[in-house]
């Protein structure tokens, strides 16, 4: 942020236990490594549940961004965030909500969408996410 009266409405909130501030990811260029370098594609994914039990608690939000890095481990660039809610067939648990800000009327008549997650991970060369991420019991659309 650059603005320094949000930036100092954002630390008095961060003194409170009650809040959280999440700040939105900025996209980056190139950093100073040639176009010829050897890149490496990674996609680094964030995924809220309601729970920890994979065969009971459900994917409620799945975020990922596209980076490219060299050999030598630089972030050379950061691609525009993707970022779903889904809706799980049961009420999102107080501690749940309370943890990521996620409430029932936040993912209310939210789905992943698998050919999305496919079309934006298949640029990291990874094609199998989508399956990975929407299958099993708490993952699956309409479970």
């Amino acid at each position: 942020m650059n603005n320094p009266e949000l930036e100092e409405l954002a630390a008095k909130l961060c003194e409170s236990p009650d809040y959280r501030i999440l700040r939105r990811i900025k996209p980056r260029t190139i950093l100073g490594t040639p176009i010829t370098a050897d890149l490496r594609q990674g996609l680094f994914l964030d995924v809220e549940t309601t729970g920890l039990d994979p065969l009971n608690d459900e994917i409620i939000q799945l975020a990922m961004v596209r980076f490219a890095y060299s050999l030598d481990g630089k972030i050379c660039d950061v691609s525009e965030p993707f970022d779903q809610l889904r809706q799980p067939s049961k009420p999102i648990p107080p501690e749940i909500t309370s943890l990521t800000g996620l409430s029932d009327a936040t993912v209310l008549g939210h789905q992943i969408d698998p050919a999305e997650v496919s079309a934006y991970s298949e640029k990291a060369n990874l094609e199998s996410v989508s399956k990975v991420i929407l299958s099993g019991p708490g993952g699956g659309q309409g479970s």
